[in-house]
């Protein structure tokens, strides 16, 4: 699980303190320091409250290392999921033979 590493990197990156970060989410400090320590989570809706700040996703918090898989130039910690730029799709039938 890489929610310690990910949430330890945005804390050093974002120069936001545990308690802060807890104050800004509505979660009790207690739970972000348990986070911090190695603790797993076990209430979905403060860890969705994390990642929504964040930036990112519950998967990609918990089961990914995102200093490695983003490609951002700006943050680190933004979604490795999110695409930038215009895209078209294009859908067909294809009738089969």
């Amino acid at each position: 699980m890489m929610l310690k590493k990910n949430l330890d990197h945005f804390l050093n990156k974002s120069g936001i303190s545990a308690s802060k970060l807890a104050a800004r989410i509505s979660v009790p400090k207690t739970k972000v320091n348990n986070w911090t320590a190695g603790v797993a989570p076990r209430d979905l809706n403060q860890l969705k409250k994390l990642a929504d700040f964040m930036q990112t996703t519950i998967d990609a918090l918990v089961f990914t290392d995102l200093e490695v898989s983003n490609t951002s130039k700006n943050d680190s910690l933004n979604n490795p999921f999110a695409f930038e730029g215009d895209f078209r799709i294009r859908v067909e039938r294809i009738s089969k033979k």
